[in-house]
């Protein structure tokens, strides 16, 4: 089974590489379109001018995750969580699959040193403006996943604890006796 980025992660990611309708220059003049797409790893080629609709822009960025998602589950540990798998994701979206692979952060992975792949994240600082969203894929990196939910009780007749005799009458009658005096 192929390991995919959460719901959570997708949207986490969405929102730190924004999702732009029209084509524009990114920080170092690529045209980019959508949620960080260029057209380097996949088609649509981006041109100035270009303009798409949502539904495009996500069927554009799922297309983009694959390849993403297949290195980052085949550099680290099958026993990650999810929230640092898509913490990883967001980070080698970013910076490539190559670069990811090659980076520190998978070296410490494979050592089994997730808080120094935690902190080697904010090894990829440049341009400076990456700062902030390095700091928040490394908190999600250590976020721990949310625990599974625990079923209510049960709840039924035979599971309800059983009335003391004579409870019932002496509540009446406390009650009775307060508005007495």
């Amino acid at each position: 089974m192929t390991r995919t980025v959460s719901p959570a992660g997708r949207a986490a990611l969405t929102a730190r590489e924004g999702c732009l309708l029209h084509a524009y220059r990114d920080t170092t003049g690529v045209p980019t379109i959508g949620v960080g797409h260029t057209g380097r790893a996949a088609p649509p080629a981006v041109t100035v001018g270009m303009t798409i609709t949502a539904a495009e822009a996500d069927s554009i960025l799922a297309a983009d995750l694959a390849p993403i998602e297949a290195a980052v589950a085949g550099a680290v540990p099958a026993d990650i969580g999810q929230n640092e798998f898509d913490a990883l994701v967001s980070l080698a979206f970013n910076i490539g699959a190559k670069g990811f692979v090659g980076s520190t952060v998978v070296h410490k992975l494979a050592t089994g040193d997730r808080a120094g792949a935690a902190d080697a994240f904010l090894m990829w600082v440049h341009p400076p403006e990456l700062a902030s969203r390095r700091r928040a894929e490394r908190m999600q990196f250590l976020r721990p996943d949310a625990p599974l939910p625990v079923p209510p009780p049960l709840a039924g007749p035979h599971l309800l604890p059983r009335p003391q005799p004579g409870l019932w009458a002496r509540i009446v009658a406390a009650l009775t006796t307060r508005k007495a005096a």
